[in-house]
């Protein structure tokens, strides 16, 4: 039997009492039967005892160790975004492991699919995970601002909608782009009207954007559907300011080679690499890989690697570390602006949202007098 990675091991399952309409995993996360009814070999718990059991030894395997990871490599707040974020596994299994470790958690996920954006804001409160430590966009995540057809529907038997390249519908109008943006910050995706495919058109944002309020991430999870690369990327210059770990999911090996360059001439250590549709040897034993995986971690950021002494003039590493330190003070302040605007953008819509339905709320009660008047004319 393979071993368990040593925090993983640590943690006994202990029999508890699940919750009607719920089933119990790892760490005693809750999940709404409804977000995965429709998904093969679904079975709702026999009774409602139950002793959540230890991740299998699968793909997502090392999604778990990630996590365990990137909370054990630091101290005070744990920042994690979850990009493709589904429903949010990953966001609360963060959450909660940084929970059990005594680090605040601060948490961004963005997630296109209409419903999975309502399930991922609903999983998060049934988990104790509170609104004021996300920040959730509902947008496909993408290399440039924009507008996509995305792929949306079959939400409870279906996790796997992406970015589409075309749609029958007409690109959104003037005043329909404004609505998107609205609800894009607002997190209030609408019932859209789709395709016969299920396309939907969504807001885009980029990865730059998403992170630019945080001066440090400590884990990045990325699932997109095969445009790992697209997105990665154009944010390569903020992921080496920021980012001290990444978790991909990758979906081709053209994909997964670009990643590989993009990294190692970017200075990162690679930490598992394993190609999609393979069978693979592991620390964890012998797994088959739908999906692949690749890990990698930001020296620049290592919180155990000391800082040159300052009398090396000459030291490369002295000049890269005051490089960092600049791009992170730079990027620090830029992220503040950045913070600061969303904010006001999310108070100018609330803003128009109250004076429609004031004015609404008067033209009711205007009508409502004039009827009363002439009701009561002789």
């Amino acid at each position: 039997m393979p071993d368990h990675h040593p925090a993983i091991a640590a943690l006994e399952p202990t029999p508890l009492v699940c919750p009607a309409g719920f089933s119990l995993g790892f760490l005693d996360i809750r999940t709404r039967l409804a977000f995965e009814r429709g998904m093969p070999g679904f079975a709702p718990p026999p009774s409602q005892s139950i002793t959540p059991v230890r991740p299998a030894f699968d793909e997502e395997y090392f999604e778990w160790v990630d996590v365990f990871d990137a909370v054990a490599e630091g101290t005070g707040d744990f920042v994690m975004a979850e990009i493709g974020a589904g429903f949010g596994r990953w966001l609360v299994r963060g959450a909660v492991a940084a929970r059990r470790e005594g680090r605040p958690f601060h948490g961004i996920a963005v997630e296109a699919e209409p419903d999975h954006f309502r399930w991922l804001r609903q999983h998060c409160r049934d988990n104790g995970v509170t609104e004021d430590r996300l920040d959730l966009v509902w947008a496909a995540i993408d290399s440039e601002p924009g507008f996509v057809p995305f792929a949306a529907g079959r939400p409870d038997s279906w996790y796997g909608q992406g970015v589409r390249m075309q749609s029958p519908l007409a690109f959104p109008d003037q005043s329909a782009r404004r609505r998107l943006k609205a609800r894009s910050v607002l997190g209030r995706p609408a019932v859209a009207d789709a395709d016969q495919n299920g396309t939907i058109w969504a807001p885009r944002v980029t990865l730059v954007d998403l992170l630019a309020p945080y001066p440090r991430v400590d884990l990045v999870d990325v699932d997109v559907q095969g445009l790992e690369l697209s997105i990665l990327e154009p944010a390569i210059d903020d992921l080496n300011a920021r980012v001290r770990r990444l978790h991909i999911g990758t979906h081709s090996l053209s994909v997964e080679r670009g990643l590989r360059v993009l990294f190692g001439r970017n200075g990162w250590a690679k930490v598992y690499d394993y190609p999609s549709h393979s069978h693979s040897t592991t620390p964890h034993g012998e797994i088959d890989f739908a999906d692949g995986v690749q890990t990698w971690i930001n020296p620049r950021l290592d919180p155990g690697r000391p800082e040159p002494s300052p009398d090396r003039g000459g030291d490369q590493r002295s000049v890269e570390t005051a490089r960092v330190k600049r791009v992170s003070r730079t990027a620090s302040i830029e992220a503040e602006v950045k913070r600061l605007g969303r904010q006001i953008e999310r108070l100018r819509q609330k803003n128009a949202s109250l004076k429609e339905k004031l004015s609404r709320s008067r033209e009711k009660h205007s009508s409502q007098a004039g009827r009363d008047t002439t009701a009561k004319k002789p």
